[in-house]
């Protein structure tokens, strides 16, 4: 999946304004202003989006886990390469999600996984384990996301 959509689906459903966005960058150890971030944020058919590079997209992931749960942030290496078993693993450590929520996000996106599949996500490339996260399964978890963003959101307002 491509980083530009991934970044537009996480802020639609973690409810993250432009102002907020800048400040997880910063807190990911990167500089930008909102106008780069609209720019990101732009759809795929927009002319005037930037390609969001693996680099970036590292700096904001980690940047959410510092946002989310404080801490210092990990380096990003600079020739760092972001595929969609690292953003989901990175989102769930912001999240902070156990196993069992992991199922139920994936569940409200209209994935039905095994706890063996799950933690399958999660292996190192290479493990005999090992299962890549493809494009669909990234897209509904995201979907899944917000979701269960928006159930938290409900039952915390209650």
């Amino acid at each position: 999946m491509l980083n530009n959509e991934a970044f537009r689906r996480i802020r639609y459903a973690l409810e993250l304004d432009d102002a907020t966005t800048v400040k997880i960058f910063a807190d990911g150890l990167y500089t930008c202003d909102e106008e780069a971030v609209k720019k990101f944020s732009r759809k795929d058919s927009d002319e005037t989006r930037v390609i969001f590079p693996d680099k970036e997209f590292a700096h904001f992931l980690n940047g959410l886990i510092v946002h989310r749960r404080g801490g210092k942030p990990a380096e990003v290496a600079p020739n760092e390469a972001i595929n969609n078993n690292k953003t989901i693993k990175k989102l769930r450590i912001a999240m902070e999600m156990y196993e069992d929520e992991m199922l139920v996000v994936f569940d409200y996106g209209d994935i039905r996984l095994s706890r063996h599949k799950l933690s399958a996500l999660f292996r190192t490339e290479g493990h005999k384990h090992f299962r890549e996260c493809n494009d669909h399964t990234l897209r509904q978890f995201l979907k899944g996301l917000a979701i269960y963003c928006d159930r938290q959101r409900q039952s915390q307002s209650s």
